[in-house]
């Protein structure tokens, strides 16, 4: 395992293609691309989260704001093909 030192943002985007799915925490998806219908084959979505400190806290954190505008701490995000999974 390799250790690095925290990263503090103030963000970090990663962009999936189209016949990809972001997925947040293994319980949030997001694929714009289906869900706007984007009939174009270089369609690629964006998520983006961002360093923040919760009040009470010194430790920054990375969190993702969802679609119902609500702060979700991320511990895992990442692109994953919409077909072919189990």
């Amino acid at each position: 395992m390799i250790v690095s030192e925290d990263i503090f943002g103030p963000a970090f985007c990663l962009a999936c293609k189209r016949d990809e799915t972001i997925n947040i925490n293994g319980e949030y998806s997001r694929n714009v691309c289906a869900e706007n219908k984007d009939p174009s084959p270089k369609c690629h979505h964006t998520t983006c989260v961002y360093c923040k400190t919760v009040e009470g806290s010194n430790k920054a954190n990375w969190y993702w704001e969802n679609p119902k505008g609500e702060w979700i701490h991320v511990n895992l995000m990442d692109c994953y093909p919409d077909k072919g999974l189990n």
